[in-house]
């Protein structure tokens, strides 16, 4: 009756909700929603929280078809979960079909992150490069664009420029991004065997 269901459901979102779940107890309500969903009697709980779920016990392929259903109704939000699931399932074609599907649709706005999942560095790079130009050199967007510039010269090991981006925003840089930059700072002058600067770095 309506009432036994709306117990069940309070029960199952807060076992759904508990941070202290055990592993295999999530894995049998998600064998359990499974079941319940192929018997055509879903259960009534959000499919995000399921696919949220099953990612975070490692359940991959149940995870992947909570966010694909997902994905349909609201793509611009489950990108990057997607691209991480296929990727965990080495499916990496299927990693870039996402990618592929959102550059054709001019409702889902692209992120420079989407390309360093599926490690596009080079694609990365051009479009971190492309947003601090867009940006205000004082904004947040303009230093993560250029943190993400140095991760991809770093994956590239473009270490001569990644070597002059560093020194260029360390001159500007206060006590706390320093410490941020530094261990990159210190890969690029190391591996261009500049000593010198690489204890300055090391030494913050």
């Amino acid at each position: 009756n309506e009432r036994f269901q709306q117990e069940l459901l309070r029960s199952l979102e807060a076992a759904f909700g508990s941070p202290t779940i055990p592993p295999e107890i999530v894995t049998t309500l998600l064998n359990l929603a499974e079941f319940m969903e192929h018997d055509e009697k879903p259960l009534p709980v959000e499919i995000s929280t399921l696919g949220a779920l099953a990612e975070k016990c490692h359940a991959f392929a149940k995870a992947l078809h909570y966010k694909e259903r997902e994905f349909l109704d609201n793509p611009q939000d489950c990108v990057e979960a997607l691209i991480s699931i296929y990727n965990q399932l080495r499916q990496p074609e299927a990693a870039l079909g996402v990618l592929v599907y959102v550059q054709k649709s001019a409702e889902v706005e692209l992120k420079e992150t989407w390309y360093e999942k599926l490690e596009r560095w080079d694609d990365a790079l051009s479009a971190y490069g492309a947003k601090a130009l867009a940006s205000n050199p004082q904004s947040m967007a303009h230093l993560e664009a250029r943190l993400g510039s140095m991760r991809c010269l770093a994956a590239l090991a473009e270490w001569e420029q990644l070597g002059e981006l560093c020194k260029d925003m360390w001159t500007t840089a206060d006590a706390s991004l320093r410490r941020e930059l530094a261990p990159t700072a210190a890969l690029a002058a190391w591996n261009m065997l500049h000593w010198e600067d690489m204890e300055h770095y090391v030494s913050l």
